[in-house]
């Protein structure tokens, strides 16, 4: 992941600190302890989809909550000028002055998909079962 001065003339800015956490494949939360107050650009080195969406989130906002995934727009604002780079990366263009204090989001969205199915996976042969049980014990009483 890098932030870049423009799409133009990709200087990668000096004397910024990027901390970039992955904690699965669909996920990526970027900290930067000043966003360049001048139009920059964030790339994000996989190939480009237009599922990758890229919000922006406050400070106190957890690695952990399951909800940021499932519903987004619950912790912060999407930022929408999605465009490819290099031919294959994505990009985001960011304006530093809107985006002060917060912490960046990037997520990849059909992945939540793939979340529902597995937990429907998990949970309907449950519900089927006790559903099953269930109608045994009224029939027996």
């Amino acid at each position: 992941m890098k932030l870049v001065k423009d799409e133009v003339d990709p200087l990668i800015f000096e004397n910024i600190n990027l901390s970039v956490s992955h904690p699965y494949p669909a996920k990526y939360i970027v900290e930067v302890d000043k966003i360049p107050e001048q139009q920059s650009t964030l790339i994000l080195s996989q190939s480009y989809d237009k599922g990758w969406k890229l919000f922006a989130v406050e400070q106190n906002f957890q690695n952990s909550d399951f909800l940021s995934f499932i519903m987004p727009s619950k912790n912060g604002i999407e930022i929408k000028n999605h465009f490819k780079v290099n031919n294959w990366e994505n990009g985001w263009i960011l304006d530093g002055s809107k985006l002060s204090g917060k912490k960046l989001l990037v997520l990849y969205l059909p992945q939540r998909w793939q979340i529902f199915g597995m937990t429907l996976w998990i949970l309907l042969p449950l519900l089927i079962y006790f559903h099953h049980v269930f109608r045994r014990s009224k029939e027996s009483s």
